[in-house]
C-alpha cells in the first residue's frame, strides 16, 4: 500500500491491538541503532502500557497501514512560561523498520502539528540525536527548528536519570 492509506489516530487505552502496536513498535523502535540497539529489556516492556497509560498528560498517536501498525508518536503535553500555553512534546517518532521510506514519519509529524493547533498548543517540541541526520532533514523540511529562540543558541538539552534502567 501506498504511504497515502496511512492512517493516523491516537492510541484508544481500551483498545488492546492499539497497546499491542505501541510495545511492538517500541521494541522495534528500540532494536534501531538510533534507538538503543537492542531491545528493552523485559522488566521495561512488562511495565511499558499500564505505565505509560497512567501518565496523564501523554498522547501517542498511531499510525497504521490497514491493520498493520506502521508508526507512532509518543508525546507529552508540556507547558511554555514563556508563552503561556501548552506544548506538545515528541518524545518517540519511529517508523517500524520495514516500512521507512515512505513518508509515513512525515504524515505522524503533519498529524500532530494539526493536533497541537486544534487543541491551542504554542509549539511541537522534540530532540533529536544529532548523528540522526535523515530525522533532522525531515525536521527542517517541515518547519522545525533549532531551539535558538526565543533561547539563546548556546542552550543545549541536558538530563539525568533518577532511577536505575
Amino acid at each position: 500500500m501506498s504511504s497515502s492509506e496511512i492512517n493516523i489516530r491516537l492510541l484508544d487505552w481500551n483498545q488492546p491491538l492499539d497497546c499491542q502496536a505501541l510495545l511492538a513498535l517500541t521494541q522495534n523502535y528500540a532494536l534501531h541503532p538510533m534507538g538503543m540497539g537492542k531491545p528493552l529489556p523485559e522488566e521495561i516492556a512488562s511495565q511499558l502500557i499500564p505505565r505509560l497509560q497512567a501518565v496523564p498528560n501523554a498522547r501517542v498517536f498511531l499510525a497504521w497501514d490497514g491493520d498493520t501498525p506502521v508508526g507512532m508518536a509518543t508525546c507529552f503535553v508540556g507547558f511554555s512560561t514563556f508563552k503561556a500555553r501548552e506544548l506538545i512534546n515528541v518524545h518517540d517518532l519511529a517508523v517500524h523498520s520495514d516500512h521507512q521510506g515512505r513518508g509515513i514519519g512525515r504524515k505522524i509529524l503533519q498529524h500532530v502539528q494539526m493536533y497541537a493547533i486544534e487543541n491551542g498548543c504554542c509549539a511541537v517540541t522534540l530532540e533529536v540525536r544529532n548523528d540522526n541526520t535523515n530525522a533532522r532533514k525531515l525536521y527542517h523540511q517541515l518547519g522545525f527548528k533549532e531551539l535558538g529562540d526565543p533561547l539563546p543558541s548556546d542552550y543545549m538539552l541536558f538530563g539525568k536519570w533518577t532511577a536505575p534502567n
